[in-house]
């Protein structure tokens, strides 16, 4: 019997000292380093296994799993961005104002292959912007949204001017 009283006082003050670690260590990271900071206390807040993404199906039920929600994804941008009853769809810039380009005549085209090596670059687990559109939509988007967003860049670049929201 005293063995286990023992026993749990010494649990006890590992447990306490542990937790007395933790502490020093998010005071010391919220003074020098509050990305860090808030990272630590997010994993503390909710491990990562529990926060995964889902999103809901056409029924309206909710999808989980990696390949499933990648594929939930890319079904919404061909839904969305496909155009039906064979008519054209308008891509607008509804900018004001010029701006420069730096390239090339020859080069004036966005390439397929740039627009793929920018997507692949973008840290996920942002903000969405004024538009709602996160990292994580964009590259689920696949190879449709990547030729729209491609068509879009070379209408801006041709002529000159940018959607007033990219500007906020």
């Amino acid at each position: 019997m005293e063995s286990k009283r023992k026993v749990k006082r010494v649990v006890r003050e590992c447990k306490r000292r542990a937790d007395d670690r933790v502490g020093e260590t998010l005071s010391r990271n919220f003074n020098e380093n509050k990305k860090k900071f808030w990272r630590e206390l997010n994993k503390l807040r909710k491990p990562r296994e529990s926060m995964d993404l889902s999103v809901k199906n056409r029924v309206g039920e909710l999808v989980d799993g990696k390949r499933e929600v990648l594929g939930r994804w890319q079904e919404y941008f061909e839904e969305l961005l496909n155009v039906e009853e064979e008519r054209e769809a308008v891509i607008s810039c509804t900018g004001q104002g010029g701006i420069p380009s730096f390239r090339s005549e020859e080069e004036q085209n966005v390439s397929v292959v740039e627009v793929r090596e920018a997507l692949r670059r973008m840290k996920g687990g942002k903000a969405a912007g004024t538009d709602g559109i996160m990292t994580e939509m964009l590259k689920a988007g696949g190879d449709i949204l990547l030729e729209w967003l491609v068509l879009l860049f070379n209408k801006c670049m041709r002529e000159g001017k940018v959607p007033r929201d990219w500007r906020r």
